[in-house]
């Protein structure tokens, strides 16, 4: 099991060599980038603007129902 664990380590990790990322590291750092910046942004948007103004919404069932006995 330690070889299989130094061979992943060893993939990983060349000791004295400096690892500069490649083209390929970047596109998933700038797509998990705009991914965040996306999440946080319908975030925001849906906590400050829920847009449920509609009358039929369930919600409004839901808050307008008489409080049972």
């Amino acid at each position: 099991m330690s070889s299989l664990r130094d061979l992943i380590a060893s993939a990983w990790c060349e000791p004295g060599a400096a690892q500069t990322p490649g083209p390929l590291q970047w596109l998933l750092v700038a797509l998990a980038g705009t991914v965040l910046a996306y999440a946080i942004w319908q975030a925001l948007r849906h906590t400050t603007w829920p847009g449920e103004s509609d009358e039929a919404h369930i919600k409004r069932r839901i808050l307008d129902e008489e409080p049972r006995p």
